[in-house]
């Protein structure tokens, strides 16, 4: 993950995500100031060095793949693309 940087919004709760998809189909690195992302205000976005060697995701027991991080809902990379919940 050499020269991977991690960034997408600040959500007024506080959530931070990159090319981590949203339940809408969006990725976090879409969103920008003023958008909503399930109801909660993205207040900025910012991109930062990403300087470990991994990233960790979940993939939850549902058909959807969708999960609650930081308050707001979002997709597991994890979960299969293509896959029509």
């Amino acid at each position: 993950m050499a020269n991977h940087t991690y960034g997408g919004p600040r959500a007024a709760g506080g959530a931070n995500g990159g090319e981590h998809p949203t339940a809408d189909g969006r990725t976090l690195s879409d969103l920008r100031a003023g958008d909503q992302l399930g109801g909660v205000h993205v207040r900025a976005t910012r991109r930062i060095a990403y300087r470990h060697p991994y990233t960790v995701d979940i993939l939850p027991a549902s058909a959807t793949g969708n999960y609650v991080a930081a308050g707001v809902l979002v997709g597991s990379t994890l979960f299969p693309a293509g896959v029509d919940p």
